[in-house]
């Protein structure tokens, strides 16, 4: 990993993510690509085009003022968390989606992850409209550290959970975690939620961890519970995970609206990071 894609809109969600991003490049000796995506509006009434040109200019004047003010607070973080040494490059793009340009320049640069912040959502918003990071985990090609605006770094990651239904292909997300966990020097915390509460998954468990035997960093486990959210939930705080590893797959609009993605709604509820890894990158 040579390069981390940075997504910023400068809220504190993105703040608490710098932190995670700034830590991830130097366990990696990688460089951040931090980008700012702005639109500026149409101004109603505005029909005369050199009037027009020259509001836009005016407004992408201040927009770059702000930006420069944004990143010397993000250069005082880094100050504070003595990470001075890591590499980060700035980047301002104007366009009217901010989804789009986001996957644009992570496959132009070829990152290695996306890491970005993430606020919460309720009810339909999950559905019909998400959020930005949520529609980027879905789509990117590489990893997604989607950070909420609670979540607290505390100077390590020990603990990394990883969600699994014991499918043939999880295995190759397991892998993906472990590692990533060779890298932190971090345990693996493997758990199912049976939510059918059947002997299938309780069954699979010593099949898995005899897959696995060798491996000293990993762990499964096999909770009980009538929806995912709160089980997992408990056991992410009780393991005092770090990072929680999900997979993630494309959905389409019918998908989405009645089995919407377990990955994005843990993301809108949770404190800790999830880390978004997408079936389709690993075919």
């Amino acid at each position: 990993m040579k390069k981390i894609l940075f997504p910023t809109d400068f809220s504190d969600a993105a703040t608490r993510a710098y932190i995670y991003a700034l830590n991830f490049a130097k366990r990696f000796d990688a460089e951040i690509l931090l980008l700012h995506v702005y639109d500026l509006p149409h101004p109603k009434g505005t029909r005369v085009h050199s009037t027009l040109e020259k509001i836009h200019k005016e407004m992408e004047s201040e927009k770059l003022d702000d930006f420069k003010k944004s990143v010397a607070k993000l250069r005082a973080i880094t100050e504070e968390q003595n990470l001075t040494g890591v590499r980060v490059t700035h980047m301002m793009k104007r366009d009217s989606h901010t989804v789009k340009p986001i996957l644009r320049e992570a496959q132009r640069e070829e990152v290695g992850m996306i890491i970005m912040g993430t606020k919460g959502a309720s009810g339909a918003k999950e559905i019909f409209i998400g959020s930005v990071a949520g529609e980027v985990m879905e789509n990117a090609s590489v990893p997604v550290l989607a950070v909420p605006e609670d979540a607290v770094f505390d100077g390590n990651i020990d603990k990394l959970g990883i969600t699994t239904e014991f499918s043939d292909e999880e295995v190759k997300v397991l892998d993906k975690a472990l590692e990533y966990a060779e890298f932190f020097d971090a345990e693996v915390f493997c758990v199912n939620v049976d939510l059918n509460h059947v002997e299938f998954y309780r069954m699979a468990q010593p099949k898995w961890e005899e897959r696995y035997k060798d491996n000293k960093r990993i762990h499964f486990y096999v909770v009980d519970g009538d929806n995912l959210q709160k089980p997992l939930t408990d056991f992410v705080e009780e393991k005092e995970i770090d990072i929680l590893v999900m997979l993630i797959h494309k959905r389409n609009f019918i998908q989405e609206l009645f089995n919407y993605s377990k990955t994005k709604r843990i993301t809108y509820h949770s404190d800790v990071p999830v880390l978004a890894i997408q079936a389709h990158s690993l075919d």
